[in-house]
């Protein structure tokens, strides 16, 4: 396994952990972007554990929330929920 993970890392410049990361992550952007399926539902596709997992990576990753993501790869205002005051 160890060899494995050698050649692996040798041939793509990261583990095999983090570029299958990689890969999920980017479909996961990729079905965001064009479809109409939600985080939750795409979260559970792509193949991570609870919704906000993928939250977090998209944050992470790109550095916004996936609302906010959305909003600037299609040119919309992400939608706030409003708040009230107490």
């Amino acid at each position: 396994m160890r060899t494995l993970n050698r050649h692996f890392q040798r041939e793509t410049g990261q583990s095999p952990i983090k570029w299958f990361s990689g890969v999920r992550l980017r479909h996961a952007r990729k079905l965001l972007e064009t479809t109409d399926r939600r985080v939750d539902h795409t979260a559970r596709h792509v193949g991570f554990s609870t919704p906000s997992g993928l939250r977090t990576q998209i944050r992470r990753t790109v550095g916004v929330t996936p609302s906010e993501y959305l909003a600037t790869s299609t040119g919309e205002q992400p939608s706030r929920t409003p708040t009230r005051n107490a």
